[in-house]
């Protein structure tokens, strides 16, 4: 008996020692919680990581970039091709916008593809015009042709930019066939010069190729029209081009009179007449 209560005196004693100890060592910390919070701290990181940024006015609605003006911006379009009428079509293209002054690189300063320059503080305006005039390359300074000229932006069309755009050769059979070719007409030998930005149509007069040049929009408007005069202004010849589709024009002279001309592969042309206007389509083309 006496060796059980030793026993069991024994396992009290030790029981009392396990719960002192307890008591002096510190409580365990609580981990779950502290890992929902880093978890959810993880994830809103992530979110703004990931989500795009929304711009926004004072009263919190998304606004959209504001289109670059060229209002002041003085540009050069330099055919730097050697393909006649580059620079004159290009430069049509950024009329809406301004101004553009055409001109030509000398000889041997020819460049295969096409770049747009800007002068210091004028990046902007650069890429805008690389947009509108769908060039891909941008860089700075502008280069020097040795003709003492500034601008604040420079293009300069390459031979890539001599290739008819897309629209064109959609647009206009004539194109299709050939696009460097000459056909005789009423008004004399005619050819047409299409390039990424639009078309020269132009007729030889026997002194020298003139004509007129548009950009895409008015070329596929048939807004190409050309004609030549006597020193009284009697109409001397006129040339014109027409899209696809287009068989037949009217044509009105001067006393009222109409009458109906046949379109051969997108061009019709008129010798020494009284013609003022020609017509299809609905719409009406003044003769210059």
């Amino acid at each position: 008996m006496s060796d059980f209560l030793k026993e069991l005196e024994l396992q009290l004693t030790a029981a009392a020692h396990r719960k002192a100890a307890e008591r002096a060592r510190p409580p365990r910390p609580r981990l779950w919680p502290t890992l929902s919070f880093v978890a959810a701290a993880a994830v809103a990181v992530v979110a703004m990581i990931l989500l795009p940024g929304r711009p926004s006015t004072d009263d919190g609605r998304a606004t959209k970039p504001k289109a670059v003006s060229l209002a002041d911006t003085r540009i050069g379009v330099y055919n730097a091709a050697g393909t006649p009428g580059l620079s004159t079509t290009a430069s049509r293209v950024l009329v809406p916008q301004n101004w553009a002054t055409a001109e030509t690189v000398p000889p041997g300063r020819e460049r295969k593809y096409s770049t747009v320059y800007f002068s210091k503080g004028h990046a902007a305006q650069a890429r805008r015009v690389a947009q509108l005039l769908d060039v891909d390359r941008v860089g700075s300074p502008p280069p020097s042709f040795g003709d003492g000229k500034s601008y604040d932006v420079v293009a300069v069309l390459g031979q890539d930019y001599a290739t008819p755009a897309r629209r064109l050769l959609d647009g206009f059979a004539f194109l299709r066939e050939a696009t460097n070719r000459t056909v005789e007409t009423a008004a004399g030998p005619v050819r047409v010069l299409a390039n990424r930005a639009g078309l020269c149509l132009q007729v030889h007069d026997g002194a020298g190729w003139g004509g007129t040049c548009v950009d895409i929009a008015d070329a596929l408007a048939g807004q190409a029209v050309i004609s030549s005069r006597q020193e009284n202004e009697r109409l001397r010849s006129a040339v014109g081009l027409v899209p696809d589709g287009v068989a037949v024009i009217e044509l009105h002279e001067a006393d009222g009179t109409t009458r109906r001309l046949q379109v051969g592969r997108n061009v019709w042309a008129v010798g020494a007449e009284k013609v003022i206007s020609v017509s299809f389509d609905g719409k009406t083309i003044e003769v210059p």
